[in-house]
């Protein structure tokens, strides 16, 4: 194995790892299976339809500087949907899982 190899599998191993950590936090034991599953449905789909939108808006404009702006409002629609996710949870939007 090489040590490219070695790098790239740890860095994919750990990203794989953390993936169920807030979502064991927010149920029971019996319930991580199921909300991992959406959780990367959710991911999947993102990851399917991102890279078609962006070559769509930069075909359509010529450019980048849409594409950006659409990345960017994704990242904003997600964070604000994290912050939702949060709230619905706890009930409030400060304090731990």
């Amino acid at each position: 194995m090489t040590s490219e190899s070695r790098v790239s599998s740890g860095v994919f191993q750990v990203h794989l790892e953390s993936l169920p950590a807030p979502v064991m936090a927010m149920g029971t034991v019996g319930d991580v299976g199921r909300r991992t599953g959406i959780f990367t449905s959710f991911a999947a789909l993102g990851a399917v339809a991102g890279p078609p939108i962006s070559g769509a808006i930069s075909s359509a404009t010529g450019g980048f500087e849409y594409v950006g702006c659409y990345a960017g409002a994704m990242v904003m629609f997600s964070v604000g949907l994290l912050i939702w996710t949060r709230y619905l949870h706890l009930g409030k939007l400060s304090g731990k899982f």
